[in-house]
């Protein structure tokens, strides 16, 4: 599915942009595509749960 096809199909199942517009744009979609923020890597791994120290 190229850039074109996933902005008609999510116009057509009604999904707005950040800003509330109805239109999504092809540059959009690469930008969130391209961010680590949006794509995982930039979180993975960051999250750890210790045992609780008590003092």
């Amino acid at each position: 599915m190229n850039l074109r096809e996933l902005c008609r199909g999510l116009e057509q199942i009604g999904c707005q942009t950040r800003g509330g517009a109805p239109h999504w744009h092809a540059s959009t979609i690469r930008g969130i595509l391209a961010n680590p923020a949006y794509a995982g890597p930039a979180s993975f791994g960051r999250a750890r749960f210790l045992p609780r120290v008590v003092l």
